[in-house]
């Protein structure tokens, strides 16, 4: 099992099956927490809920900035909740659901302002569930399974926000198979159900096309798991850790498998560095950020959170340096570079391309790497070079979604 023991002051990467896959190191969530809902909103991860060290639900959140790699308090749930679903949509983030201190299904339902720092009350879910799968697909956020009044349920529904109002649901035909603790992602027009648990562990994968109506079933999960994560990137959906190891004596898994849609086949990825359950992942840039969850099945919170950098196969191509987009590394790259830090230049399309030095930040000292590189007998920038995949150096900056 990979371990991590790295300092956090750039991150640092774990090697794997692709030079390019990494794992990275985070400062550690504030409130340890476990069967948290995670999203990312104009590119800040929100950790939402959960369960605290005292075995209590939580109203706490807690955002995470990866540019100054730092955590802050936001506004707290209007109510304590665990194993709470959360997407982002429009600028705004939403929960549904949840269960309480008695593990009792809930139906309420809240949405989140970050310019007001504060949540409002929207339409409830119209059944109570919690440890759903949730997923923002066309405008519209979907619901699927969970755990309701009487167990798994198939329940399947749309929330279609409404920023003058509360929004509104809609009942869609329900996913085949019941089940709770399940993840869910939007990709290729489609949303996908993943694993879970309803008794025991379950392996399907079924996909819902909003056009068709319908459901499909796809390759079935190699390694099924309950309390598990998920996030797209490019062509790939990855599925992250998750309880009922019966191989291992923490019973959590430390496995990572990514689904690929296009040929409808799984493979194996890099190893969590901290196996966990009761997680939730987030995607900012070409980063999924996974904080908190517990490393031993059932109770048992940490405030371990880590970064997960996809391989090649999914990241964008760039060229180191090439600040500016236009593919060739020139004077104009520094400059660029100078007018986003002093004069409120507009974002880079790419901040890797950017990081000429490579350090895992953007700053002076890389408009000046790319003028000794133009300009001396400087050594030749790092790869990627002539619009190559990957990055030689993993660390949290990317060239965004």
């Amino acid at each position: 099992m990979q371990t991590a023991a790295c300092l956090i002051a750039v991150g640092c990467a774990l090697g794997g099956p692709d030079a390019s896959e990494a794992w990275i190191d985070l400062p550690a969530l504030p409130t340890p927490r476990q069967e948290v809902a995670v999203a990312a909103v104009s590119g800040v991860v929100y950790v939402i809920g959960g369960i605290t060290e005292d075995r209590r639900p939580s109203a706490i959140v807690e955002a995470y900035d990866p540019a100054s790699r730092s955590w802050r308090r936001a506004a707290d749930l209007p109510r304590a909740i665990h194993h709470v679903a959360a997407a982002a949509s429009g600028g705004r983030l939403y929960t549904f659901g949840g269960l309480d201190a008695n593990f009792a299904a809930v139906a309420d339902c809240f949405v989140y302002a970050p310019e007001s720092d504060a949540w409002t009350p929207i339409a409830p879910l119209p059944a109570a569930r919690g440890a759903a799968g949730v997923a923002e697909l066309g405008g519209k956020i979907y619901v699927a399974g969970g755990q309701g009044a009487n167990g798994s349920v198939r329940d399947f529904t749309a929330f279609t926000p409404d920023p003058e109002g509360e929004g509104s649901w809609a009942a869609l035909p329900p996913m085949p198979t019941a089940r709770n603790h399940l993840a869910a992602a939007a990709l290729d027009g489609r949303f996908f159900a993943i694993s879970g648990r309803a008794g025991g562990l379950r392996p399907e994968l079924e996909a819902f096309d909003p056009s068709a109506g319908a459901w499909t079933p796809l390759a079935p999960i190699p390694t099924p798991r309950g309390g598990i994560a998920a996030a797209a990137v490019s062509r790939g959906i990855y599925v992250f850790g998750g309880e009922g190891n019966d191989d291992d004596s923490t019973g959590v898994f430390q496995n990572v498998e990514r689904y690929d849609v296009d040929s409808d086949a799984w493979s194996p990825r890099l190893d969590m560095s901290a196996p966990r359950h009761g997680i939730g992942a987030a995607r900012v840039g070409d980063t999924i950020f996974i904080p908190g969850g517990s490393f031993v099945e059932g109770f048992g919170v940490t405030a371990v959170s880590t970064a997960y950098l996809p391989p090649a196969v999914d990241l964008p191509h760039f060229t180191r340096g090439d600040a500016d987009g236009n593919g060739s590394v020139d004077l104009a790259d520094a400059l660029r570079i100078l007018f986003r830090l002093y004069a409120g230049g507009a974002p880079f399309e790419c901040d890797d391309a950017a990081d000429a030095d490579n350090l895992g930040s953007i700053d002076l000292p890389d408009a000046l790497r790319i003028l000794y590189y133009l300009f001396t007998d400087a050594e030749p920038l790092d790869a990627p070079v002539a619009g190559e995949a990957g990055d030689s150096r993993p660390d949290l900056l990317g060239c965004g979604s």
